[in-house]
């Protein structure tokens, strides 16, 4: 028998500060993200993000850049990178609207610390 079960977890101040900051960080690689990925799809660009793992390489290398990137661990970089991507995937197999650009005030952006296929 599987069954799941869920444990609620509580943080103290600052560690809540910390995956707040985590948070907001995979938030602001999103965004800029998408807008790379915007100027690629429309400019018709060679870097060709959206095809195999380009887009997620392309996160990874962006920590040369913005050295801050290096305070979250790198496997929720690369999840930021993959949503791009699958939502880039919905809106050109399922028929979904084009990809929004993320507010941290709305939504918090959730760690997601899996890597499928590895």
């Amino acid at each position: 028998m599987i069954y799941a079960k869920k444990i609620e977890v509580v943080f103290d101040n600052k560690d809540s500060q910390i995956l707040d900051g985590q948070s907001k960080i995979c938030n602001w690689l999103y965004n800029q993200l998408l807008q790379v990925t915007i100027d690629d799809y429309k400019n018709g660009s060679e870097k060709k993000l959206l095809s195999g793992r380009n887009l997620r390489n392309y996160a990874t290398k962006m920590k040369s850049e913005n050295i801050f990137l290096y305070s979250v661990h790198s496997s929720p970089l690369k999840n930021t990178a993959i949503r791009v991507k699958d939502s880039y995937e919905k809106f050109f197999n399922k028929n979904c609207s084009y990809p929004n650009f993320r507010s941290f005030k709305k939504k918090w952006f959730s760690l997601f610390y899996d890597e499928p296929n590895k």
